[in-house]
């Protein structure tokens, strides 16, 4: 986790695309610590997990969407734009 933190730290990113399941953590935990780093962060979840309370979860920690897999790559695009354009307005 420490490698993807300090590259999330040092890039110029619009958004974070993460699934919550992740080889050594969940993207929950790696949520958390990513908006230890960065204020506000916009982040989608793009998860084969589509259990209710997992989704509840992303929300609640700030997540702007939460697209069950599968989804189209538009789909996935538009979650993600309008998350970004969400936090611009």
């Amino acid at each position: 986790m420490g490698k993807t933190l300090r590259i999330a730290r040092e890039g110029q990113f619009d958004a974070y695309l993460m699934d919550n399941r992740l080889p050594d953590i969940s993207g929950l935990t790696f949520e958390s610590a990513l908006e230890r780093l960065i204020p506000i962060p916009t982040i989608g979840f793009y998860s084969g997990d589509g259990n209710q309370s997992h989704k509840n979860e992303a929300f609640l920690a700030s997540a702007q969407d939460y697209v069950v897999k599968p989804a189209s790559c538009e789909e996935v695009l538009n979650s993600l734009l309008a998350a970004v354009k969400g936090k611009a307005s």
